[in-house]
């Protein structure tokens, strides 16, 4: 009974594997065939309170608040609010010296983004305000950044993301592995979805909401996700967030492994704490209550994490090798590896918009590092290292 149990296991998982990885070509293939639709364009009209949660981050905070007070956007439709979040540094001079408004929170058994954006919204008030708009605080916006945001609130939208870019300090294989993945998730992944006419989901850094939006639901997620947890709080009631791929926001990414290790512990265990929440809810409500956007935005969850799909498909062909009878365990050590070829050909398909193409094939050849040191990770978060602690991520 166990073995036929653990080949079903086998089959069943292997199935699901190839199908996620299927998708992620399909929406790939959508981008590169698709055409964008006509951009929308509205004179300038919407107000925001910009709000950047900091914590320590005086030495970059100059640098995001020149950046916005440069947009292409009337000074007197935006206002900039830094939340000074427990700091032993000088973010609060710095905001104030910068003219930015400054709240300062000193709450350190709350520590963490969610907290101090749930502590700022409550303070600010939205009332003088049509929107919001948040980015982190050692994130640059495009001059037309707040422009766009406008045009897309002025067309009816009431939540928006838009592209989440990074930036990396040094030029080293594993910045630019990075900055393929990164690309592969702005353009393939998030524009497939756009040109399908699907909701995006928040990442959040250069995200914007209308004040209707956040009245009907306040922020108040607790979650080391928060922007996750808000997503898909939105799209469980319906709601439709837009990606807004004409502008971006571009972070400083850590320069190496050990520097990126607290944030990427973080986003994969707040991860699988969405999948474990979330998931069973919507295919309940997919299924029985016939709701098939959640159905949809449950596969788009599902591939979320493109590692843990690499290594279940490195699992699992090792066990159709190992424990399925000769009738099924070459085909499905074959479909196995064909998922893995579609997760590479995948993040190959992103190299074409890299400006240094040369550089960006080259450093494929330490992908198996990266896929390795990503793989310790994923193990970690799934056995609940550092679950819900907040770690500062480490960019000098």
């Amino acid at each position: 009974m166990l073995t036929y149990l653990l080949w079903f296991a086998i089959v069943s998982l292997t199935l699901c594997v190839a199908g996620l990885t299927s998708y992620l070509l399909f929406l790939a293939a959508v981008y590169y065939a698709k055409d964008e639709r006509p951009p929308y364009y509205y004179p300038p009209e919407k107000s925001f309170a910009v709000i950047i949660p900091a914590h320590n981050e005086g030495a970059h905070l100059s640098q995001t608040i020149g950046s916005l007070k440069s947009c292409l956007y009337p000074e007197e439709l935006f206002c900039i609010f830094v939340i000074a979040d427990n700091c032993t540094d000088n973010t609060s001079e710095v905001a104030v010296s910068c003219g930015a408004n400054c709240l300062v929170r000193e709450e350190v058994t709350l520590r963490g983004k969610n907290n101090a954006l749930r502590w700022g919204l409550e303070r600010i008030d939205l009332e003088k305000f049509d929107a919001v708009a948040i980015i982190d605080a050692d994130t640059t916006v495009e001059p037309n950044f707040l422009e766009v945001l406008n045009d897309y609130f002025c067309a009816g939208h009431r939540a928006i993301q838009v592209p989440y870019r990074i930036r990396g300090e040094e030029n080293t294989p594993f910045g630019i592995l990075q900055e393929v993945g990164n690309t592969a998730e702005n353009l393939l992944f998030y524009g497939g979805r756009r040109r399908l006419g699907l909701s995006t989901f928040l990442r959040g850094n250069g995200m914007g909401f209308s004040r209707e939006l956040l009245e009907e639901f306040p922020f108040n997620e607790r979650s080391v996700v928060e922007d996750l947890e808000y997503t898909a709080r939105l799209l469980d009631s319906g709601e439709k967030i837009e990606f807004a791929i004409e502008t971006g926001v571009i972070a400083r990414t850590p320069p190496n492994l050990k520097g990126s290790f607290s944030q990427r512990i973080r986003w994969a265990s707040g991860t699988f704490g969405v999948y474990f929440r979330h998931i069973p809810r919507f295919l309940w409500k997919g299924i029985f209550q016939k709701r098939r956007d959640l159905l949809e935005v449950t596969l788009g969850f599902l591939t979320l994490s493109r590692p843990l799909l690499l290594y279940l498909s490195l699992i699992l062909a090792s066990s159709a090798l190992l424990f399925l009878p000769a009738a099924l365990s070459l085909p499905f050590l074959v479909l196995n590896l064909l998922s893995i070829f579609l997760l590479i050909s995948y993040l190959l398909l992103a190299i074409p918009f890299e400006k240094q193409k040369k550089k960006a094939l080259r450093s494929f050849l330490m992908a198996p590092f990266f896929g390795f040191y990503l793989g310790i990770v994923q193990l970690l978060a799934l056995v609940g290292f550092n679950k819900g602690r907040w770690v500062r991520t480490a960019r000098e």
